[in-house]
């Protein structure tokens, strides 16, 4: 009889019996997440580290962003403590999504209200532009609620540097400070600036202050200087003439009413109501909600913050936002253009963006009210899994397309 005949026999007992055996280590499955309200506690408590309480904000934000809100108006509403002032700064310079992020800036302001600004201006060093303009524009809404205006020198640094969000934002908060004494400062900071984005920005906060005529003229008497800083008056005229902004009257205590407005100014249950007569069209915005709620829920709570009502554009104004209805006019052509659920979504988290710049009393038309939004809206992609390229090249297409309605240029 040939030996593998035997051997047949022999192996499948053996194979048999190696079935029997215990098995190795399975794989481990992930840890169960954390149910949000812990998260919740971990995100209040100062005793945990600030590494820990970083990482709970993050979850929370995709698993419970209210609740995240809520514990961002809870540090507010709490004793002074410095390990909240380190967390929330670092919080603030680290999340994308403002409503957040200005929620954070209020409870570093209630934390320590001498402090707060200096701490997050001393945070705009980082080498992320992101976080750096992010912890900029923070220091913008704390600082008029202060009468310190040391830190101006540090914000006309910025400005004038080569770092355009950043920039931006240093433009922004001197606007919400600005007052006589400083349009020197400011005029000069325009004709110095590395970035004609910035420019605009500082520009227009000659304009607030001066008027356009009163702006016209004081850039074009410096026109006539040698050289560089002639050339860059000259730009500053003509960004002047080409009435990119009208006088704008900011709030600029606004950041002292975000805890009632996010106790109190939002829609029940953040419910948001899609008053456009047409069912087909009331059934695809409402699936544009779906898709931020699953594809995006920080960004789904930002229009959930912002929106009561969702209504068909029917007028000439320039505002996308009615502040005192709350309620967001879309064109029938900007939702006809929307072929997918992710498009549309795209729409609400970059309006609700600009609605919120509205409900703080910033401008919100044109390209100074929009530019904002659409630094934002570049973090939208990456957390979407989709590639938006670089963070100016991004911004530089977006407004060159001028997508705000005319009213608003």
């Amino acid at each position: 009889m040939p030996a593998t005949a035997i051997a047949s026999p022999l192996r499948l007992l053996l194979l048999a019996g190696a079935l029997l055996l215990p098995a190795g280590p399975s794989p481990a499955a992930p840890p169960p997440a954390d149910p949000p309200e812990k998260l919740k506690a971990v995100v209040v408590d100062g005793a945990f580290s600030v590494e820990t309480r970083l990482k709970a904000a993050v979850d929370l934000a995709r698993a419970g962003p209210a609740l995240l809100g809520d514990a961002l108006v809870e540090l507010g509403e709490k004793a002074k403590d410095p390990a909240n002032l380190d967390f929330l700064v670092r919080y603030v310079c680290s999340e994308e999504v403002r409503h957040l992020r200005v929620l954070g800036a209020w409870a570093a302001w209630q934390t320590n209200p001498e402090g707060a600004a200096a701490a997050f201006l001393a945070a705009a060093s980082a080498e992320d532009d992101k976080q750096a303009g992010r912890a900029v524009d923070a220091a913008g809404l704390i600082l008029p609620l202060g009468k310190d205006r040391s830190l101006v020198p540090r914000l006309v640094e910025i400005a004038t540097g080569p770092r355009v969000y950043p920039g931006i934002e240093a433009a922004r908060a001197l606007n919400r400070i600005a007052e006589p004494r400083l349009l020197r400062d400011i005029v000069a900071a325009a004709v110095q600036a590395v970035d004609n984005h910035v420019r605009k920005h500082l520009v227009w906060i000659v304009v607030d202050l001066e008027d356009e005529k009163g702006a016209a003229r004081i850039f074009e008497g410096m026109k006539g200087k040698k050289g560089e800083e002639g050339e860059n008056a000259k730009e500053c005229w003509n960004i002047v003439l080409d009435r990119g902004s009208e006088p704008f009257t900011w709030r600029r205590t606004a950041l002292k009413e975000v805890g009632d407005w996010w106790k109190k100014g939002r829609p029940p249950g953040g419910a948001v109501t899609v008053g456009i007569g047409d069912k087909g069209t009331q059934e695809k915005v409402g699936g544009w909600i779906k898709e931020l709620e699953k594809e995006a829920p920080a960004w789904a709570g930002l229009v959930h913050a912002t929106l009561h009502r969702i209504d068909l554009r029917t007028n000439k104004a320039a505002q996308i936002f009615d502040a005192k209805k709350k309620s967001l006019f879309i064109d029938a052509a900007e939702i006809a253009r929307c072929e997918t659920p992710w498009q549309g979504a795209y729409v609400l988290a970059r309006d609700g963006c600009i609605a919120l710049c509205a409900i703080l009393g910033e401008p919100d038309t044109g390209h100074r009210g929009w530019e904002p939004a659409y630094f934002d809206i570049h973090s939208f992609y990456k957390t979407t899994k989709r590639n938006a390229g670089g963070l100016e090249e991004f911004v530089d297409k977006a407004i060159g397309g001028k997508p705000w309605p005319t009213g608003g240029e």
